[in-house]
């Protein structure tokens, strides 16, 4: 993955040292093997964070205090929750500009199969 464009004299790409070139992932991976490693990583994430955040909580707790509360239980929930509602909203952004990434490769490639059928139309002649 890097900084490319499209080389002039056939398709393929080449690197750019250009910082306004458009990024390209090249990968022998198959789009099901990049799928599931994007389901991995938002499951890992998830539950580190989740883990992450209320263990925070329960550490500073069980560090400060020999007697905890009842209320505890409840302000544990609200951290879980509150997590919970900071990363979904980050997930619809991630998902969201996933989808837009798509689109505009599979324009792309759309576009690249025009520009080889107008190559081949234009290699034969008319009569």
């Amino acid at each position: 993955m890097g900084q490319a464009r499209e080389r002039r004299d056939l398709v393929a790409p080449e690197i750019a040292a250009d910082k306004t070139a458009p990024m390209y992932l090249i990968s022998v991976r198959s789009e099901e093997q990049v799928s599931r490693g994007f389901g991995g990583a938002f499951w890992g994430w998830l539950i580190f964070g989740f883990v992450l955040s209320v263990g925070t909580w329960i550490g500073r707790d069980l560090g400060m205090h020999s007697d905890l509360p009842v209320s505890t239980g409840r302000f544990y929930a609200a951290v879980a929750l509150g997590y919970v509602a900071v990363y979904g909203p980050g997930w619809v952004w991630m998902v969201y500009n996933s989808m837009v990434d798509l689109r505009q490769r599979v324009r792309q490639a759309w576009s690249q199969v025009d520009v080889q059928l107008r190559r081949r139309h234009d290699l034969i002649p008319i009569w």
